[in-house]
C-alpha cells in the first residue's frame, strides 16, 4: 500500500477532491428533495449529518434487494471530509435518478 494512496486499501479508489465536490452537490439534491433546502448550508456540521443519514438510507435501499449491508453513518460523514469511493457517487446518483423518474410516473 503506497503512503499518500488515499484509499487506504479500503473500498477502491477514488478521487478525493473530485468525489468530495460530488458528494456535496449529491448532499444538497438529497436534502432538497427532503424538504430541508436553504436551511442547512454546506461545511455546516447539521448540513453534513442529516445528509449523512439520508445518504445511508439511499444505499441500503439500493443494496437491500440484494442483501448487501450499506456503510455505517461514520463511515459516510467521514467521506465529507476524506473523499467519497466512485462506488457511492455512482449509486447515488442512480437513486436519485430513479426517485425523480418515480414522482414523474405518480398520477395526481
Amino acid at each position: 500500500m503506497f503512503v499518500n494512496d488515499p484509499c487506504r486499501g479500503i473500498g477502491g479508489c477514488h478521487s478525493t477532491s473530485k468525489n468530495k465536490q460530488k458528494l456535496q452537490q449529491i448532499a444538497s439534491v438529497v436534502l432538497d428533495q427532503a424538504g430541508l433546502a436553504g436551511k442547512l448550508y454546506p461545511q455546516e456540521r447539521d448540513f453534513i449529518s442529516t445528509a449523512s443519514r439520508l445518504i445511508v438510507r439511499m444505499i441500503e435501499e439500493f443494496l437491500s434487494p440484494s442483501g448487501g449491508q450499506a456503510p455505517t453513518f461514520g463511515t459516510v460523514r467521514d467521506w465529507f471530509y476524506k473523499g467519497c469511493p466512485d462506488w457511492a457517487i455512482a449509486v447515488l446518483a442512480r437513486q436519485i435518478e430513479v426517485q425523480k423518474l418515480s414522482e414523474k410516473i405518480q398520477l395526481p
